[in-house]
């Protein structure tokens, strides 16, 4: 393959070289493809080699030169190279293109300001370099066209260098055109079309994502909403800048009114998020706040999904996570959706309780254990009359009747002095000591139990 790779190159192209003196990158990738047998013919905006031929590369009877000026740059220069020397040319600032029979699909991480064609034999380099000529041609004119504030026709100009930088397998320079693109369709106020431009610039990036279908078609709406520059962009790593991606993708889908594709999004800008686990958890919460906008319920699978999320969150002082799924509950309770809001807000008041106990506040831990046990947070009606029921029925009772609280008493009126207690409406004239004890607990409790169901009704009436 490499002998057959020298045979087919004759014209071996130096980019942006600004001295007599090439940079060592471009040394090594000129090394790497060396051949003392064959001549070597060189593009250049140097005049003069001269600089190069210490370089041991070249001996004056092995190449020659075609002096390029400035205005006659040739964009479809390419450096041509094996995939086992395409890493020491990453740096060299030159088009790339890779002969490889077994491409992989993974997207190679460079600058967009040049591009890697990767071919699968030497017969397809003279269509890479068409095509990268025409792809960097669209780029010129969509910078020059953003530069002058035309917005629509440089995102239009990104997109169709992006779809040919796709052609070419060239994943990464795919993306970055397209957020291009989306960042110039957020000037020009298109919601609809920004959101499907910012998703392929995730998608390029992301070989298992399904393929993109339309949940929801909806009009288009206006809006003004630059949210980032290219420097900006291109300076994000690569595995971070998919994620953003999803996640804008789902930011402009959300605002057209279409909750399907903006939690869909958001969710895999959550699940390429998975070192930055704050991040992960804060943008799946945008994308069920999304969903419960549009439709005040969230399915089961999202539910789970959300607090697989939290749960990997660490428990800190404020608790983010009972923060996001009070927020997420609040939502639901808007939506009139109070039984999954209960749900989120024991999650929420059940990492309090792990933090009150990390902090070392035992009487506050304590407190909260009592509330989930008699009642789940102030949440479930029935475990609060199953607890009522009990306490008054069996245990006070019995208290009563082994600590012989009430001298000659029956079961009966055990029973009911119990509820008298428990109910704060009334004491037996005749208590022993012990009994006076066992009846103030029993009030202590009353009081509790009374101002838990206070709250149960309460939330019951207002929701």
């Amino acid at each position: 393959m490499q002998d057959r790779i020298r045979t087919v190159i004759v014209d071996l192209p130096l980019l942006g070289a600004a001295g007599p003196r090439i940079s060592p990158p471009m040394a090594a990738a000129l090394e790497a493809l060396r051949d003392e047998n064959r001549r070597i013919g060189i593009h250049t905006t140097v005049p003069d080699l001269t600089g190069l031929l210490p370089t041991g590369i070249f001996s004056p009877d092995a190449c020659c030169t075609h002096e390029l000026r400035a205005n006659e740059f040739d964009t479809s220069c390419a450096l041509v190279v094996p995939p086992e020397a395409s890493a020491s040319t990453m740096d060299a600032g030159a088009n790339l293109v890779i002969i490889d029979p077994a491409p992989t699909p993974t997207a190679i991480d460079h600058v967009p300001s040049f591009a890697i064609a990767r071919i699968t034999s030497p017969d397809g380099l003279r269509p890479a370099l068409h095509a990268i000529e025409s792809i960097n041609t669209l780029c010129a004119r969509g910078n020059r066209s953003f530069e002058r504030r035309q917005y629509r026709k440089a995102a239009t100009n990104f997109h169709q260098a992006a779809e040919a930088s796709l052609a070419i397998g060239d994943a990464a320079r795919a993306s970055a055109l397209f957020a291009r693109a989306g960042i110039a369709q957020e000037h020009t106020e298109t919601w609809r079309s920004t959101s499907l431009s910012w998703y392929r610039a995730a998608r390029c990036l992301d070989a298992d994502a399904p393929p993109f279908s339309v949940h929801v078609e909806y009009d288009l709406t206006e809006h003004h909403y630059p949210s980032i520059s290219f420097a900006q962009w291109d300076a994000i790593p690569l595995d971070e800048r998919r994620a953003r991606a999803y996640r804008y993708a789902g930011y402009h889908a959300q605002n057209t009114n279409s909750p399907q594709d903006a939690y869909l999004f958001y969710l895999s800008a959550a699940r390429h998020l998975h070192q930055h686990r704050d991040k992960a958890a804060e943008v799946l919460v945008d994308a069920c706040l999304s969903f419960i906008k549009e439709y005040g319920d969230l399915a089961p699978e999202y539910v789970r999904e959300l607090h697989d999320s939290i749960e990997t969150l660490p428990i800190t002082q404020p608790d983010a996570g009972a923060l996001y799924l009070r927020q997420i509950a609040q939502a639901l309770r808007a939506k009139g959706n109070s039984e999954l809001a209960e749900q989120l807000v024991v999650a929420a008041c059940r990492r309090d309780t792990k933090n009150l106990r990390r902090q070392r506040r035992f009487a506050g831990y304590l407190l909260y254990v009592i509330w989930d046990i008699t009642s789940a947070f102030g949440t479930s009606l029935l475990r609060w009359t199953v607890w009522t029921t009990a306490l008054v029925l069996l245990v006070f009772p019995s208290l009563l009747a082994l600590t012989h609280a009430l001298p000659q008493a029956t079961p009966a009126e055990h029973l009911y002095w119990s509820l008298m207690a428990f109910t704060t409406t009334g004491l037996p004239n005749t208590i022993t000591p012990i009994g006076k004890l066992v009846f103030c607990l029993e009030i202590l409790t009353g009081y509790t139990f009374l101002a838990i169901l206070a709250t149960l009704l309460l939330k019951k009436v207002l929701h």
